[in-house]
């Protein structure tokens, strides 16, 4: 469930983008600083720690989203950023604590399955959103997934507090 969460944070957000048929190049461009993020986030991560680096993550996506259910529109793209940087952060530090946790044996099989929670979480929340922004408007789909997330990510963050090795905490 570490993944699966922010990865659907991500994926309606640049629905939104591709929606208000903002240049394409522009939308590229995030990607590429997601990559340069993803370069980064060993180091932000080793400063920071783990538990800093969660709480930074859930700022990130709350911020994203109530800047994208209030602003919307062209300037949307800065709240998008922030959920681009998040999962930029995000990436490599989740995937580090799997290799951590997981032995080499099942370590395919957990990041199936993280895989598949991601799908089928889209998959029964995407017609649901849809539906949202059809009757809506874009705007308050991100309201209302604003709040789903603020219901959400705390419990998961607590969660995830509660099993980090005492060596790993961070600052």
């Amino acid at each position: 469930m570490k993944n699966t969460c922010s990865n659907i944070t991500k994926l309606y957000a640049f629905s939104f983008l591709q929606m208000t048929l903002f240049p394409m190049a522009i939308i590229t461009l995030f990607w590429k600083d997601h990559i340069g993020l993803s370069l980064t986030s060993h180091r932000v991560s080793r400063y920071l720690g783990d538990r800093f680096m969660v709480i930074l993550f859930l700022i990130l996506i709350v911020a994203g989203y109530f800047g994208l259910g209030i602003i919307g529109e062209m300037w949307g793209f800065l709240f998008y950023y922030l959920l681009t940087s998040m999962r930029g952060l995000r990436g490599p530090m989740m995937l580090n604590l799997t290799q951590k946790e997981c032995p080499s044996a099942n370590r395919a099989g957990i990041l199936s399955l993280q895989s598949l929670c991601f799908r089928l979480l889209f998959v029964c929340t995407g017609p649901l959103v849809g539906m949202l922004a059809d009757r809506g408007g874009v705007r308050q789909a991100f309201h209302y997934l604003l709040y789903a997330f603020l219901i959400v990510l705390p419990p998961l963050v607590y969660l995830f507090f509660r099993n980090i090795p005492k060596g790993e905490q961070g600052i």
